[in-house]
């Protein structure tokens, strides 16, 4: 069975999207594009889990590709696949940081860079 990609992104038709995709393609996953609005996230005693459209997304790894605008939804998603043990490959820390341009200028001389 091939692993399960979702690529959060709320536009699919994005050359950047589409490439990411055919790419993840070609190395044998199966892409899923999800926008990052049409997920809900449930939280109970047994943790957490994200819903789309009514149906938990099962997959191996998610690559966010938030924007701007909806940073503080699209972090507090991609931290929920965190917390459940998804590989995703731009950390909801990662994204908060790259927001702030002194924080980001600040770690970038800090690793001399």
């Amino acid at each position: 069975m091939e692993p399960r990609l979702v690529l959060l992104s709320r536009g699919p038709e994005l050359y950047s999207t589409r490439r990411l995709a055919t790419e993840a393609e070609r190395a044998g996953w199966m892409v899923d594009i999800i926008d990052p609005l049409a997920l809900t996230i449930v939280v109970d005693e047994d943790g957490g889990r994200v819903f789309h459209k009514g149906w938990p997304v099962e997959c191996e790894a998610v690559l966010p590709r938030i924007g701007y605008s909806i940073t503080r939804r699209g972090v507090a998603i991609v931290r929920q696949f965190e917390q459940t043990g998804v590989i995703v490959l731009n950390s909801s820390q990662g994204i908060l940081r790259s927001r702030d341009k002194l924080v980001a200028c600040q770690m970038m001389a800090e690793a001399r860079v």
